[in-house]
């Protein structure tokens, strides 16, 4: 009799790890994210493309899930990593989230609900307003990135070498010769 209760418990959490695996995964087959985002977005042109396929509920939902599968273990690590799968820093620099300073702002595109849902999927205690700060940090930070609008190459400055050892005991022995 006992066993019998054992057996129907364990069917019972079976069936439901099984529902909750099904709610949490969705049915996207083997879609993988590069299907979904090729190549991160480049230039206008591909944004505005990508903006009018994000009006498409179910795409949404897709690009949802798989962007909160790249994880993070931070608010700012999980967006970094969103935006830079999603475009290039070179078109990241047209935005600020509020869109102050001539740029464009990234609240009112379709694109800012998709990483808010995304990383609140990954960071469940997280607030919007902790997502939108680091959003905010992330494109503050884009020009100056490689790629972005206002990115500097590092000059190279002279580096202090150190004189090979056989060639410094070779110099000072020529130095101490002539001197003699």
């Amino acid at each position: 009799m006992a066993l019998i209760r054992i057996e129907n418990t364990v069917n019972e959490n079976n069936e439901m790890l099984r529902r909750l695996v099904n709610k949490n995964t969705g049915n996207y087959g083997d879609m993988d994210l590069e299907d979904l985002v090729p190549v991160p977005i480049q230039d206008d042109l591909e944004w505005e493309e990508f903006q009018t396929r994000l009006k498409n509920t179910d795409f949404s939902k897709k690009l949802v899930h798989f962007l909160a599968a790249l994880g993070g273990n931070k608010i700012g690590d999980t967006v970094r990593k969103i935006c830079r799968r999603l475009a290039l820093n070179n078109q990241w620099s047209n935005f600020s989230l509020k869109g102050k300073n001539k740029k464009k702002s990234l609240q009112a595109e379709v694109l800012h609900k998709v990483i808010i849902k995304a990383c609140t999927r990954v960071h469940k205690n997280a607030k919007e307003s902790e997502v939108d700060e680091a959003i905010s940090d992330f494109l503050r930070h884009a020009p100056h990135q490689p790629g972005g609008t206002r990115y500097k190459k590092p000059t190279q400055t002279a580096s202090t070498t150190v004189p090979d050892p056989a060639t410094a005991q070779a110099g000072e022995y020529q130095a101490a010769t002539e001197s003699d």
